[in-house]
């Protein structure tokens, strides 16, 4: 379910981990529609500190330029990340 994947989303960015590797999938999930599930996957994303190489950014940022997503807040939150790491 939306929540329990929620949950997982909060124990990875909780446990330190590196998910660098991963950062297309929680941009995904960062796009979803549920509220909590998107705000979670996003403070992964956000929390990534691993190189990402620049074609994934560019992936990345289609992902969030096409996203269907209701939560507009998390949306340019996601885009501001990505914008940076372009940079």
């Amino acid at each position: 379910t939306d929540s329990e994947k929620a949950k997982l989303c909060a124990a990875c960015w909780e446990s330190g981990l590196d998910f660098t590797g991963y950062f297309l999938f929680f941009t995904e999930l960062a796009c979803h529609d549920d509220f909590v599930l998107a705000m979670e996957a996003h403070t992964v994303v956000e929390n990534i500190e691993g190189i990402i190489l620049e074609s994934d950014l560019t992936k990345a940022m289609d992902i969030v330029l096409h996203s269907k997503s209701k939560n507009a807040s998390i949306i340019e939150l996601l885009t501001q990340d990505i914008k940076k790491r372009i940079n």
